[in-house]
């Protein structure tokens, strides 16, 4: 009788040693899935090596890239927070509105030269401009005179409450009033709209997804 309560005690202590190892094995593995997945979502945490998926302008810069209309460098870096010339802005609205145009193939003065025949550009709009950082001014008025002249967009008008475009030129007022109009720049609810600020690559993504889904 000893014998056997010795025996069934030993089985018990073996089914309860193998029910822990079990469960500990489960415990591992489940926590090795996190940690696998873990790895993998951090695989895929940078788009670029200076953008990654958590970043405010990540959605606009990886939708721009992937058609082609924004480019990173060779070591697929995209510097969001450097500012942009008017130039590449130039090639992005381009590519976006003219895409069968080879951008590459014309000197700056033959974009210069094209972009004036289409009114785009003002008649006085030198070379040496191309190299400029974009202003707000420069973005509204350039994708609102894309979107009447190219893409052929009736113009809208909208009443401006800002107090730091008394200065602008009335045409220059009217078109900044249709870019906000058609909702290629998000109302700041503020009293300005800044048209002197430089604007960033991540910026002008924002814009261009807006211009492009609107």
């Amino acid at each position: 009788m000893k014998k056997l309560s010795i025996i069934i005690i030993i089985i018990i202590l073996i089914i309860v040693f193998f029910s822990g190892f079990f469960i500990w094995k489960n415990i591992q593995d489940a926590q090795d899935v996190l940690i696998e997945e873990s790895n993998d979502e951090s695989a895929v945490e940078d788009l670029f090596n200076d953008v990654s998926k958590t970043y405010w302008a990540s959605e606009y810069i990886s939708y721009l890239v992937q058609r082609g209309v924004m480019t990173v460098d060779e070591d697929n870096y995209f510097y969001p927070e450097n500012n942009i010339s008017q130039k590449d802005f130039i090639i992005s609205i381009l590519k976006i509105s003219m895409p069968r145009i080879e951008i590459s193939e014309l000197t700056n003065q033959e974009l210069i030269d094209f972009l004036k025949e289409q009114k785009i550009l003002e008649k006085d709009f030198e070379e040496e401009k191309l190299n400029d950082s974009l202003t707000n001014y420069d973005a509204a008025v350039l994708l609102a005179k894309v979107d009447i002249i190219i893409q052929g967009h009736e113009q809208q008008m909208i009443e401006l409450n800002y107090i730091d475009l008394d200065k602008a030129d009335e045409i220059g007022e009217t078109l900044i009033e249709h870019s906000i109009a058609r909702g290629f720049f998000k109302d700041n609810a503020s009293s300005q709209f800044y048209p002197n600020k430089l604007l960033t690559k991540a910026q002008i993504a924002e814009i261009l997804y807006l211009f492009l889904n609107v």
